[in-house]
């Protein structure tokens, strides 16, 4: 018997009956293993494609009466059944798009592939890098490698899929993938063994030690956790927030959204290239509740404006990214789902900022008054310093402006980069300025540096080399060990790849 391809979904304890209502006019079913397994054939409507209906104008009247309109159908089905206590529901065709994600257990599939693909046998990665800049990255390798071949970082990027090779498994088949679901190609006879299979490696902790290092965030699964966390983040939407960071969720159905509208539907919807926190506000009556944020739809558009996904019902909830702190641990809510982090890994990042030394020069505290610019100023008149800031270096055929640090101490040797603090995303352009400095100040070549003296800079008259300047990054109105997780996450990160590479690094706040 040739095989098919399906998706395994794991039920939630307590969703069971509102899985169960997804399978309308079912017939029941004997499967040898399975309990309860019931069989529903989605209805396949026809449908005229967008790009024709755009079109349609364009064709002479007397011959348009003449063509007929094309006609897609999109079949699918569904398939629930119980095995060792548990419910599942198996999707083919496209009956993956009626299942609810608020139904089934977060990342069962993603679970079950970390244990049944070794880490030198990965294909696909794909992760969501969220609160500093959030992007989606999806990488597939031309065939089975190592998982630090992927452009993944496990302290900064939720792993979302992972699809490879199996090697010690006896009845999913020689791939899978696993996200939400689990992916896999078997004959359906196999069909219980591979449900069984899945459930039990769902179940064990981490196989492969490697693995580890990119399972760094749990879901929460405790729903009076969740409520405590709801309620905090209530407190936090009342304020109306201007650093409340919304981005699409992490699914593929929305991979190609590049527009967004906010609110009900509209046969003239007002397109946003970005999920404005504003725009939220401006919707609802009084403040800003989860409540709210849950009730207020988001519908999500490619380039050419049609919409995606029509039949999903994405909130605001699913597209806020938040941190919070709950009796001393850190929460991270993203995709409409609130994760605990792991306190080995977040002891790693806390420790490496905690270890930084401060620079032997210190700029002077800040007045709380002055911004960012002013307070340069300020530091610049301070014997032996120097303010560099908006001191422009042109450099690149397209005119790339970079500033070079925003105060330098000439005598020790010293590159200070300040930010003031106002969000995450404030520390990641931090990070960025102290990461181009470092790759173009010390490169071999001598280019940044001759339109460095060009800009009326000061040059050393020898090639710098790696650790003869320190790199230090000044925090204005937060200490560095105060900071939230994902900016804290993106210092260390950068931390460490400057210490790789031999540089000497500080950190002030002031």
């Amino acid at each position: 018997m040739a095989p098919i391809s399906f998706n395994i979904y794991l039920v939630r304890p307590g969703s069971e009956s509102d899985a169960l209502n997804l399978l309308a006019n079912f017939v029941p079913m004997a499967i040898r293993g399975l309990q309860d397994v019931r069989f529903s054939i989605l209805p396949a409507q026809e449908k005229t494609p967008e790009w024709f209906t755009k079109l349609l104008p364009f064709i002479q009247n007397d011959e348009s009466a003449a063509l007929s309109a094309p006609k897609t159908q999109t079949p699918g089905a569904l398939l629930s059944c119980r095995k060792n206590g548990r419910l599942f529901v198996i999707s083919f065709g496209v009956g993956h798009a009626q299942v609810k994600k608020s139904l089934v257990e977060p990342y069962f599939g993603r679970r079950v592939a970390m244990n049944a693909v070794p880490p030198s046998q990965v294909v696909e990665l794909q992760s969501r890098q969220v609160f500093a800049a959030f992007h989606r990255l999806n990488e597939r390798a031309p065939g089975a490698t190592g998982h630090k071949s992927f452009g993944v970082e496990g302290d900064r990027d939720l792993v979302a899929a992972v699809e490879g090779l199996t090697t010690d498994t006896k009845s999913l088949g020689r791939s899978v993938y696993g996200a939400v679901a689990l992916s896999v190609t078997v004959e359906p006879s196999a069909l219980p063994r591979a449900v069984g299979e899945a459930l039990k490696l769902f179940k064990q902790p981490n196989k492969f030690t490697e693995w580890s290092e990119l399972d760094n965030f749990l879901p929460v699964r405790d729903e009076s956790e969740v409520a405590n966390l709801d309620a905090r983040l209530d407190q936090y939407l009342a304020a109306k927030p201007a650093d409340l960071i919304l981005a699409a969720p992490g699914d593929e159905a929305l991979a190609n959204t590049t527009l967004f509208h906010i609110g009900r539907s509209s046969k003239s919807p007002v397109f946003h290239p970005i999920l404005y926190p504003s725009v939220f506000y401006g919707s609802v009556n009084g403040l800003p509740t989860v409540s709210e944020a849950k009730a207020t739809r988001v519908h999500f558009y490619d380039a050419q404006r049609a919409e995606v996904d029509e039949r999903r019902r994405t909130n605001i909830y699913d597209c806020i990214c938040h941190e919070t702190k709950l009796n001393g641990t850190t929460f991270v809510l993203w995709s409409g789902r609130w994760y605990e982090t792991n306190i080995n890994f977040v002891n790693r990042v806390r420790g490496s900022i905690k270890n930084l030394i401060a620079p032997t020069n210190s700029l002077p505290k800040w007045n709380q008054t002055d911004d960012e610019a002013a307070y340069n100023v300020s530091a610049g008149k301070k014997p032996g310093f120097e303010t560099l800031d908006r001191k422009l270096v042109y450099l690149g055929g397209g005119q790339s402006k970079f500033e070079h640090c925003d105060v330098v101490h000439a005598a020790s040797q010293t590159l200070y980069f300040v930010k003031q603090y106002t969000s995450s995303s404030t520390m990641s352009h931090l990070v960025e300025q102290v990461r181009r400095t470092a790759e173009l100040f010390f490169s071999r070549d001598p280019a940044y540096r001759d339109k460095m003296v060009k800009a009326g800079l000061k040059v050393p008259s020898t090639t710098p080399r790696n650790g003869d300047w320190s790199l230090c990054l000044v925090i204005m109105g937060r200490r560095l060990d105060d900071l939230p997780l994902f900016a804290q996450c993106s210092i260390a990160r950068l931390v460490r790849d400057l210490e790789r590479n031999q540089h000497r690094v500080a950190a002030q706040s002031v």
